[in-house]
């Protein structure tokens, strides 16, 4: 078996949407594609909802026939385009967009991936966030894409602050990166706020899953909320005998409140997903997933 590559370079994005304008947000997200290949990314994250804005869909004053019209299939004309670049570039990429069916009117919180090879996949957001239950469907299955660096996991925002199960999944399956697509108000001018919420939430879960967190966010005003950047990559430290003591700041800002893009090489084998492997005094896991499926009333 071809053993996976441990070093990647991973392109993040504090992106500025222009509400309810895709062609604007789209032509965007291929010019930092083209940027990232050429500074040398093997992946580019974008955040939730980059093709046409967040909070268009959680605007009441806009009709559901319009919210309707401006989803897309996936895939569709936005993945078609962008997986031409990456196609191109040899890399790969992953937007956050309105979803609609081929028939019928469901949308879903999305997450498109193309890649090398072109299309690849889409996650449907499991867990959508208070307002986002009136216009999307909840997704029901997670989403790993294969690649030379091993298997990659994506979660969207609520699902990954507040609903550990689905990175623990994703690492139990082999992930050493997951990547979270995120659309996070910057609600107060108090800084601490912004880094209790938001950046404890994924350094909790580089410590509990000993993996990998890339997190793009929007950035900027959008029709009403102001969204609040900091988008930033952290993973595990490793410090003497192989302990993970604490995560570490592998590229990006959680102070950046503006547009701007950061490309990192990580490391992988930094990644030990030490409760997944055998545990040297059981010869077993520590994580016993047959038990927890036992767990009752």
């Amino acid at each position: 078996m071809t053993q996976p590559s441990q070093e990647i370079s991973v392109a993040i994005v504090n992106f500025s949407v222009k509400s309810g304008d895709k062609a604007a947000n789209l032509k965007r997200i291929g010019e930092f594609v083209e940027e990232a290949a050429h500074q040398g990314a093997n992946l580019i994250l974008f955040p939730e909802m980059t093709l046409t804005g967040y909070d268009y869909y959680i605007d009441d004053s806009v009709k559901n026939e319009d919210k309707l019209e401006l989803a897309e299939t996936i895939p569709g004309e936005a993945t078609d385009y962008i997986s031409e670049l990456t196609k191109q570039h040899n890399t790969y990429a992953v937007f956050g967009m309105p979803e609609r069916e081929n028939v019928g009117s469901r949308i879903y919180n999305s997450a498109a991936v193309v890649g090398p090879e072109g299309f690849i996949g889409v996650y449907r957001k499991i867990h959508p966030y208070d307002k986002e239950n009136i216009w999307c469907v909840k997704g029901d299955k997670p989403f790993i894409f294969h690649t030379a660096w091993g298997p990659i996991g994506i979660g969207i925002c609520y699902d990954t602050y507040h609903f550990p199960e689905l990175m623990r999944y994703y690492a139990w399956k082999g992930c050493r990166l997951y990547l979270n697509l995120t659309a996070v108000i910057r609600e107060s001018v108090v800084k601490d706020a912004f880094h209790e919420g938001y950046l404890t939430y994924l350094k909790s879960g580089v410590l509990m899953n000993h993996i990998f967190i890339a997190s793009s966010n929007l950035v900027g005003l959008d029709l009403k909320n102001t969204f609040g950047g900091g988008s930033i990559l952290l993973g595990p430290q490793v410090v003497s005998h192989d302990t993970i003591a604490y995560s570490s700041c592998y590229g990006g800002d959680i102070d950046c409140d503006y547009e701007r893009m950061y490309v990192s090489k990580i490391d992988l084998t930094l990644a030990k997903r030490s409760i997944f492997e055998n545990n040297p005094y059981t010869g077993r896991p520590d994580f016993r997933p047959d038990l927890y499926s036992n767990f009752n009333d």
